[in-house]
């Protein structure tokens, strides 16, 4: 991680959350990361990193369950995540910004326009979930990963000439810590629940979302295929859709010149 990315706390009702920040300027844009365990808003770091001088201020935090902020003992999901977000604007001082988010986090982003379109200057949903309702089995039959597959998922650091053994160390620590855990798997579990999954799809809220957006796309995205890129951007009235050919889903991960390019035009734009 470049020295000028930042990492910071800030305390909110349910206690402290992480957060990474990066860049200056008037426009602040969030940075909404997916339901991965291990990389939670590191995903977004070689995003980041590539649009330190992009003259917007990006801030990635951390779902409360997600990475190295207090979790809840409590079980919860969609309602509680957008929510989540609306503090976490309130607690820095943010009234209005843009809201990027990738699968899981484009499905927050999504509800959060349409709950809060004051909130929201632009909108970027990549690979972003909501469409669907079915369950998926990494989230049903979820189990704490293996230092194996710690590794695997943050990999992408390293490949991405960003290695950080802190942000390693962390993410083998949180597979190994119950809090946390039980924590993920209690979110996992409610999200999972078929009626969860139905009452906040976004096929109804999407067409009352008039923010100017972005929908992002890898076109062999195994997880949300490009019917789902499709459907969305039919939904949102003052949408746009980039589809990027042979490119995945974990585009802020594995493709952050790609995403850093697409969010510069865009969001400067």
């Amino acid at each position: 991680m470049a020295d000028d990315i930042r990492s910071q706390t800030v305390s909110m009702s349910h206690g402290t959350t992480r957060y990474f920040e990066v860049g200056f300027g008037e426009q602040a844009a969030l940075l909404l990361h997916g339901v991965g365990y291990s990389p939670a808003a590191t995903s977004w770091l070689p995003t980041m990193g590539l649009m330190r001088d992009s003259g917007i201020r990006l801030i990635a935090p951390d779902f409360v369950g997600w990475g190295e902020g207090d979790v809840l003992e409590q079980e919860y999901s969609f309602a509680y995540l957008v929510d989540f977000v609306r503090e976490f604007q309130d607690a820095l001082g943010l009234t209005r910004t843009h809201i990027v988010g990738h699968s899981m986090g484009g499905w927050i982003a999504s509800i959060f326009a349409y709950e809060s379109p004051n909130r929201v200057e632009k909108l970027v949903l990549i690979g972003s979930g909501g469409i669907a309702t079915r369950k998926l089995a990494s989230m049903v039959e979820w189990q704490p990963p293996t230092e194996e597959e710690v590794r695997a998922d943050m990999a992408f650091l390293a490949e991405q000439d960003m290695p950080r053994q802190d942000l390693l160390d962390e993410a083998l620590a949180r597979a190994s810590d119950e809090a946390h855990i039980g924590s993920y798997r209690r979110i996992k579990t409610h999200m999972s629940v078929p009626e969860t999954r139905t009452r906040y799809q976004t096929v109804r809220r999407l067409p009352h979302v008039h923010n100017d957006a972005l929908v992002l796309w890898g076109t062999d995205d195994d997880i949300n295929d490009m019917s789902l890129a499709e459907k969305t951007h039919e939904l949102l009235p003052n949408s746009t859709l980039h589809a990027h050919p042979g490119l995945g889903h974990f585009l802020p991960q594995q493709n952050p010149d790609v995403v850093a390019d697409e969010l510069r035009t865009f969001l400067k734009g």
